[in-house]
């Protein structure tokens, strides 16, 4: 977290993070400023536990490895989030929009603006079959 205070303002500044803007970083700041919401942070403190240096779940080397892919339409065998896990743990980077930095675009049924998006692009588009296959299922 120290990494993200600035030093000039001694005020933490999270709109560096990737999806992270400029509103969600006011949001944020909002939120802790207020006293109620502080108290708050103050009695559920005693009732966490943080693990130090806890070690990141083990990436492999995929097809996926260092890829954006961008989930689209509805899929019968995967939730969105179930789907999101699975290719996090390839290595892969997921994302809610696609942009030119987008590798792939993951397409189930019933896709709609981001798959267009995805063509008119040039981005591989990798329908649910072909990702069922990818993942040995």
């Amino acid at each position: 977290v120290s990494a993200f205070l600035n030093a000039a303002t001694g005020e933490y500044d999270f709109s560096a993070l990737e999806n992270f803007g400029e509103i969600t970083n006011r949001q944020i700041h909002a939120w802790f400023s207020d006293a109620e919401n502080m108290r708050t942070v103050r009695l559920l403190l005693p009732c966490l536990s943080f693990a130090e240096n806890a070690a990141s779940p083990a990436v492999s080397d995929s097809e996926f490895s260092g890829k954006t892919c961008v989930i689209t339409g509805s899929f019968s065998d995967y939730g969105r989030d179930e789907l999101s896990d699975i290719l996090r743990s390839l290595g892969a980077r997921v994302t809610g929009s696609v942009s030119k930095k987008t590798d792939y675009v993951i397409c189930g049924e019933e896709a709609g603006s981001k798959l267009d998006k995805a063509r008119s692009l040039g981005i591989r588009v990798i329908y649910a079959d072909e990702l069922s296959r990818m993942l040995g299922r």
